[in-house]
C-alpha cells in the first residue's frame, strides 16, 4: 500500500527513529504523518472552514494500539502540532497540522509493508460497491494535471502564511503530480462517490484535462430541492414504482414512515405548487422574498444570525438568494425541534411540506435521505447509462464533467435519464 509524505519529514523520521533504536516502526510513523497530508484534502471537499485533521481515536487505536506514542514522538521531533485539543461538548478529536517548515516541501510516494499495519487497514477501510467500480475507468492516462502551472498558480495567489489554503493546494498538486487516485463510498452517509477530482478546489480544474481538452461540468439545479419534490411526488401519488426507481423505497415502503406520512390529510394543491416552483422557476430566488434578512451597509452585504451548537453565527452574502440557498440547507439539515425563522416562514408557505420534512426527520437524518436518493439515481443509474455511450465521464457529486468534445452529448444525456429516472422535467446547466 502506497501514501505519500513530505520528502524532507521522511528523512529526518529515519534518522530520527534510527537514533532512539525505532526504526522498525517506521511505517507506523510514516502512515500517521500521511493521514494529514490525505485527511486535509478530503476535510477540503467538506468546506470546512479550517482544514484541522482530527484523529479519532477509537480508530487509530484498532489501526496500532501505541498510535499515541507515535504521535507524541511526531510533535516531540517537530514534523507535526496540535492546534486544538479535544472537546466533548463539541464531539471534536484532537487536531493537527503538518508543522509550518514542512509545508512546501515536495511530496514522495512510500510503500507501507508492515503486515500487522495492511492488516489493520484493510480492516477498517471503506470498499468501493461493484456498481460503482465503473466510475473509476477514467483516471486513466487520457487524464492529466499540469503540475508545474498549478504550482506558480498557488504560489502567485495565495500567500504561505495563509496557512492550510496554500498547504492543501500545494498537497492535491502533489497527489495529482503522483496520480495518487483515492476513492471511497460511504454507504452509511451521503453513499457519494469521493475522488481525487470531487476534492480539487474548482480554481484547479483549469489545470486537469482530458484527451488534451478542458473539462466542461454540468449539474442539475437545486439538486437537493429536485430530489425532494420527486420523493414527494411518489408520495402524494402513492407510486411504488416511482419509489423503486430512485431508492426511496428501502426508507419509506412498509416503515412507520409510511404508515405516519399517509396518516397525515396533505393539500395535495400545495404539494404540486411546491414542485411546480422548484421545477419552472428559480426556488431560492422565490423564497429570497419571503424571508426576512439584514443588510450590512458597512459590508454591504446582506447576512443573516443563526445559532447553530449553542453558539451565535453571523454569515455574509452578496445577494438574497445566495442567502435563501443557506435557508434551505438549515431547513432541511437542522434538527426536528428546530425553532429557526427560515422555518417558520417555509412553514407558513408550505405547512404540509413542513408536516412531512418533520415527520421524515423523526426517525431520520432528512439530509442523509436526499443525498442517498440523489447518489442512487445519478451515480448507480444516470451516470452508468452515460457511462454506456462511451463518453469520458469524470462526477463531483451531482455534478457530470467531460472532455469538451463530448460536452453537448453530455448535457442531452443527464437530463434524458434523469427524467427518465423520475419522471419529472429537469434544469441541466453549466456548472
Amino acid at each position: 500500500m502506497k501514501v505519500l509524505i513530505q520528502k524532507q519529514i521522511l528523512i529526518d523520521l529515519k534518522l530520527k527513529l534510527h537514533s532512539e533504536n525505532k526504526i522498525k516502526q517506521l511505517d507506523y510513523y510514516v502512515y500517521f504523518t500521511s493521514l494529514l497530508n490525505s485527511l486535509s484534502i478530503k476535510h477540503r471537499e467538506d468546506k470546512k472552514e479550517d482544514e484541522i485533521v482530527r484523529l479519532n481515536s477509537l480508530l487509530m487505536r484498532k489501526i496500532y494500539y501505541n498510535y499515541t506514542l507515535v504521535i507524541k514522538d511526531l510533535q516531540d521531533f517537530g514534523m507535526i502540532k496540535k492546534v486544538s485539543n479535544y472537546s466533548a461538548d463539541l464531539k471534536k478529536s484532537n487536531g493537527y497540522l503538518i508543522n509550518d517548515k514542512y509545508i512546501s516541501n515536495d511530496l514522495e510516494s512510500y510503500n507501507l509493508t508492515k503486515t500487522a499495519l495492511l492488516k489493520k487497514l484493510n480492516y477498517v477501510s471503506k470498499s468501493i460497491p461493484n456498481e460503482r467500480l465503473f466510475l473509476k475507468d477514467y483516471f486513466n492516462d487520457k487524464l492529466t494535471f499540469d503540475f508545474d502551472k498549478a504550482i506558480k498558480y498557488i504560489e502567485s495567489n495565495y500567500n504561505k502564511n495563509q496557512g492550510q489554503k496554500y498547504q492543501s493546494r500545494i498537497l492535491i498538486a502533489n497527489y495529482w503530480k503522483y496520480r495518487f487516485f483515492e476513492y471511497s463510498v460511504n454507504e452509511d452517509t451521503d453513499n457519494r462517490f469521493h475522488s481525487l477530482f470531487t476534492r480539487t478546489p474548482k480554481d484547479l480544474r483549469e489545470f486537469i484535462k482530458y484527451d488534451n481538452e478542458e473539462l466542461i461540468g454540468y449539474d442539475l439545479k437545486s439538486s437537493q430541492l429536485f430530489f425532494l419534490s420527486v420523493i414527494l411526488k411518489s408520495i402524494i401519488e402513492d407510486d411504488i414504482d416511482l419509489r423503486e426507481e430512485i431508492g426511496f423505497i428501502n426508507f419509506y415502503d412498509g416503515s412507520d414512515l409510511q404508515y405516519q406520512i399517509e396518516s397525515l390529510s396533505l393539500n395535495i394543491k400545495e404539494v404540486n405548487d411546491f414542485i411546480d416552483i422548484v421545477l419552472n422557476q428559480d426556488i431560492y430566488d422565490w423564497f429570497s422574498h419571503k424571508i426576512d434578512c439584514c443588510f450590512d451597509e458597512l459590508e454591504n452585504k446582506f447576512y443573516v444570525e443563526y445559532t447553530s451548537k449553542g453558539k451565535v453565527i453571523k454569515e455574509y452574502y452578496q445577494t438574497k438568494r445566495e442567502l435563501s440557498k443557506k435557508a434551505f440547507m438549515i431547513i432541511l439539515n437542522t434538527g426536528v425541534d428546530c425553532k429557526n425563522a427560515f422555518y417558520k416562514t417555509f412553514n407558513n408557505c408550505f405547512p404540509d411540506i413542513s408536516r412531512i420534512i418533520k415527520t421524515i426527520k423523526k426517525g431520520n437524518k432528512m439530509h442523509e435521505i436526499l443525498q442517498q436518493v440523489e447518489s442512487f439515481v445519478l451515480l448507480d443509474c444516470v451516470a452508468n447509462d452515460i457511462y454506456k455511450q462511451n463518453i469520458p465521464l469524470l462526477t463531483i457529486h451531482d455534478c457530470f464533467y467531460t472532455n469538451k468534445t463530448n460536452a453537448k452529448k453530455l448535457k442531452q444525456l443527464m437530463s434524458k435519464y434523469i427524467k427518465h429516472y423520475t419522471t419529472l422535467s429537469n434544469n441541466v446547466c453549466i456548472s
